[in-house]
């Protein structure tokens, strides 16, 4: 009993994770010791996903001299591009800089 206690969650793990799959999120599951170097690897490397994937639902990214904006003929189709990364991309036509610039008002950068 104190062993199967041990491998257990305290407080709702399976629910928990039955919630998760019934929601159809993507988890990952690591295993092994705490003090093992190879978990340690395994979670850093997750770790490292989740504060990219969580920076870029942040980030702003803008692109300079597209002088031809929703035109998909130019570099591929931008609008699928779009849909792919998940990214709203925005032209900045000719740029001047200081507090009442396109692009200060637009990014407040």
């Amino acid at each position: 009993m104190d062993f199967m206690n041990l491998n257990q969650t305290a407080h709702g793990g399976r629910e928990f994770g039955f919630i998760g799959a019934r929601m159809r999120q993507q988890h990952a599951v690591v295993t092994g010791h705490w003090q093992d170097k190879q978990a340690h690897e395994r979670i850093g490397s997750w770790m490292r996903q989740a504060v990219s994937k969580q920076d870029t639902r942040h980030l702003k990214v803008c692109r300079f001299g597209d002088n031809m904006r929703e035109v998909a003929v130019t570099d591929g189709d931008k609008v699928a591009r779009t849909d792919q990364v998940r990214f709203l991309r925005q032209y900045l036509g000719g740029w001047r800089s200081g507090a009442g610039s396109e692009l200060h008002q637009r990014w407040r950068c």
